[in-house]
């Protein structure tokens, strides 16, 4: 697995992750509404650890593709 290249600007980055996060709407303004780039990404991986605690406690795995399965108008 290759990583994409990331900025090596702290603010630049700061604001790629912002944008790039799948967040409410109201996180993601409180993530640039952050004074600097430290701040923003300080703020950035608690939520990125709260979600990755969070997917790891999960016991469900993913639905099957439903493409494939037969139709069922029941």
């Amino acid at each position: 697995m290759s990583l994409p290249d990331l900025p090596d600007e702290p603010a630049t980055l700061s604001y790629l992750v912002a944008a790039t996060m799948i967040v409410d709407l109201s996180d993601r303004q409180a993530l640039l509404a952050e004074p600097d780039a430290a701040s923003r990404l300080t703020a950035e991986r608690a939520l990125l650890s709260r979600e990755t605690t969070m997917l790891r406690s999960l016991t469900s795995t993913p639905a099957p593709d439903l493409r494939y399965s037969p139709y069922n108008p029941n």
